[in-house]
Formats: C-alpha cells, structure tokens, sequence
C-alpha cells in the first residue's frame, strides 16, 4: 500500500492539512476521519493513523483530518472553519489523485465525532454553504459528543473552552442534537463501559433523531471510551459494517432498487440470492449479535417489508437467530463485504461448521 500523502487545505496555520491514504485498487469510496480529544490542541491526528491505514488496505480513500483546536488557535469559529474547508479540500484532492465522491462518510472520535455529524448539517449556515461543499453522505460517530448542553461538565469544560461560552441557545447551528434530523445517515457506535463521554450522549441523539424521521442507529459495543478506535478491537468490524450500510448499492443490485429502496424481491432465484446477500451484508456485520429490534430497524431503512425479508434471509440460511428469535447474526461473508480475499476465506474456514 502506497504511503499516506500530506495535503495542505490552508495557510493561516500548520494544522490545516489532512493526510490521504489511497488504496491499491478501485476505491468503495472516501472516509473523512475526525480525531477527537477534547477539541484542544494536545491531541492530533496521530491516533487516527491505525484505522486509516486499515481502510485504506480495505480499499476506502482515507482522508484523517487534522484541524486548529482549542490552545493554539482552535475554538469557535476557527476549528469548524478547518473541518469544514478540511472536508471542501476534497474535491481538489479528488481531481489531482483520480477518485470519486459519490460516497464521502465521516468516522470520528469523542469530540470529533461532534465536528463530524456537525460537518454533515454544516451546509444549512452560509458561513460554510457554498458550490463547491463536499457533502457528507453518512457518519459514523464513535463515542461522540452530540448534546453540547448535556455534555457541559464534561472534560473540564471543554465544551465552553471550544464555544467560548457556556454552550445555549446561540449555538444550535454548531449542536448536532439541535440538528436532527440530517439529510445523511447516522450510525452511533458508543462502548457500554464508557467514562469519558457516557453512552448517554449517543442515546439521546439517537432517540432525539428518529423522532424527527432521521435515518440513524445505535451501535453498543462492549469497551470504553479508546475501544473504538482500535483496530483489533471487536468493535471495529461493526463499524467497518456500518460504512459498509452507507455505501451506494452497486450497479447489479441498484437496478432492483426504487429510490434506494426495494419495494419487492426480483423475480429469478438467480437475482433474488443476490439482492439477498446484498441486503444481509447491509444489515449485520459478520457473527456480531444484533437484537430482532435493531435488525428490523435497519432492514425497515432499505425495504418495503423488513419483517418479512428478515424471515427471508433466515430462511435462506444467511442469517441465524437465537431459539427464542430474540438475537439474529450473519452466518457468511459475501461479495459486498470488501474484505480482501485472505479474509473472506478466514471468514469462511471461520464460519465452517
């Protein structure tokens, strides 16, 4: 895999740069990684360097975004005019190094999860609305701050030490509870045992967006608050799942869509199978538990009737579910996972009864 490339999208300060890592083949699409730490200037975006070499051997873009923080010219405005001008720089990128922005999501971490579900609402204000916007199509939001109110007492205050101010009413444009719901999909990943930022935060966010009508889900893991920004970690291959959930169908499935969506299954057992590994890919990650719930949730985002292709897929022997139905897991790897070919037959020989 080719070295990561150093991309300056700035002047005004050594941080405006974002470091691009490219795959060996035909990209599945750009993941714009958000660092988190408080939004203050100590941390950088060095912890991000793991998971974006591993997306990047998984054949995504990565793009980890370094941006002015809180201590050395960051707070408000000036660390979400970085994200914002950080996420803009892609179309230059794009141009120069030859890959597409059909499918631009957003991983970030504790705080950076906040610039990065901000980063995908950041269009409705004319500070940061403007043609060339790269628009997000999806976050994935790791431990996140998402209720800047809530989280007040949180890191020392490091809330008011970003806003300026203790965080209001004023600051609704920069609070992604008070954003709800996007025009992008949300998946909310938050460890269980969580310290730093309590699960909570991610509860509420999400109970907050699906009242509005948003497209989001919450993803519990076990770990703490670092869990999830550890590649070996069991939580990483859900959220590698939960991009997977936000990519664009491919053209063999998109032609049996309606508007995203599959109103009925295709009528040739041949089509049928393959809309359905599809759809199984898109719902679960590999062996990772899911509750009926959650599972007929996610199916409910993509088809007209989740219960009955939930029965389907189980039926056809891609997903198993506990005695009593109250968990459900995906048995096989399919095509649709983007997994290199060593993996899928580790998967497999896993899988092997």
């Amino acid at each position: 895999m080719r070295p990561p490339v150093t991309v300056p999208y700035g002047t005004q300060h050594p941080a405006q740069f974002a470091e691009l890592s490219l795959p060996d083949g035909p990209a599945r699409g750009v993941v714009v990684l958000v660092h988190g730490g408080f939004w203050r200037a100590r941390y950088g975006l060095e912890g991000a360097r793991p998971l974006a070499t591993d997306l990047a051997r998984r054949g995504w873009v990565a793009w980890n975004l370094e941006y002015r923080r809180v201590g050395d010219g960051g707070g408000h405005p000036a660390t979400f005019d970085d994200v914002a001008a950080g996420i803009d720089a892609l179309r230059p990128a794009a141009h120069e190094h030859e890959f597409g922005l059909d499918t631009v999501l957003a991983l970030g971490h504790s705080a950076g999860g906040h610039l990065a579900t901000w980063a995908a609402s950041r269009t409705r204000c004319t500070r940061w609305a403007h043609d060339d916007a790269v628009e997000l199509t999806g976050v994935v939001a790791q431990a996140a701050v998402l209720d800047l109110v809530a989280a007040a007492d949180l890191g020392a205050g490091a809330v008011a030490q970003l806003l300026g101010h203790a965080p209001g009413t004023a600051d609704v444009a920069l609070d992604p509870i008070r954003q709800v719901p996007l025009g992008a999909p949300v998946r909310c990943v938050h460890g269980r045992a969580d310290d730093v930022v309590p699960p909570t935060q991610s509860e509420a966010y999400v109970s907050a967006a699906r009242a509005a009508g948003g497209d989001v889900a919450l993803l519990p893991v076990d770990g703490g608050h670092f869990a999830v920004i550890d590649v070996d970690d069991p939580s990483w291959p859900v959220q590698l799942w939960a991009l997977a959930s936000m990519t664009h169908p491919p053209d063999t499935v998109r032609r049996f869509l309606d508007r995203g969506r599959l109103e009925r299954m295709p009528r040739r057992q041949a089509d049928r199978a393959l809309v359905r590994r599809w759809l199984a890919t898109r719902v679960s990650a590999v062996q990772d538990p899911v509750s009926e719930r959650a599972l007929t949730d996610r199916l409910a985002a993509v088809v007209r009737d989740p219960v009955g292709v939930r029965r389907d897929l189980v039926d056809a022997g891609l997903l198993s579910r506990t005695r009593d139905g109250a968990e459900y897991w995906r048995t096989h790897v399919t095509e649709f996972d983007g997994l290199e070919i060593t993996e899928v037959i580790d998967a497999a020989l896993h899988d092997a009864p």
